[in-house]
């Protein structure tokens, strides 16, 4: 398969991200209003974590839907207008919240490192003359 120019590939990251939002968010949506039945509970963690794996590590792909996940979670947690909460205050709950941190901790654990590769302005050159010589090019390793 063909790359993609960079131009459709930022385009696709655009529409990528508010999709990406979205689908967490009715994963969270799903899992706060099924968490008091523990059968199901178990599905929308198995959706929660299959949908991370499946998904791309990265903070505009897998982290955004994490961000999306706890949202729903962290809206649901709040009290609403007639008192109640829809996260109930006892085990089921506390295992919603449990989820919640899976979620934040795989999202987080598996986002790439930063690109270890030069620290100078593109375009210039080290080894022109003027620049900083650190003395390991060419230096033997033995």
């Amino acid at each position: 398969m063909p790359a993609l120019p960079g131009s459709a590939r930022t385009l696709l990251g655009v529409l990528c991200v508010p999709a990406l939002l979205l689908l967490g968010g009715l994963t969270g949506a799903c899992a706060v209003l099924v968490h008091r039945e523990w059968w199901m509970f178990g599905l929308s963690t198995a959706a929660l974590v299959l949908t991370q794996l499946a998904l791309p590590r990265g903070l505009s792909t897998r982290f955004v839907h994490t961000v999306g996940f706890v949202l729903v979670v962290w809206l649901g947690s709040r009290q609403q207008a007639d008192g109640g909460f829809l996260v109930s205050a006892d085990a089921h709950g506390l295992a919603l919240y449990g989820q919640a941190l899976l979620a934040i901790l795989l999202a987080v654990a598996t986002l790439p490192s930063p690109s270890r590769g030069s620290r100078s302005a593109p375009g210039s050159d080290d080894s022109a003359p003027g620049g900083v010589d650190d003395g390991t090019a060419g230096a033997s390793l033995t």
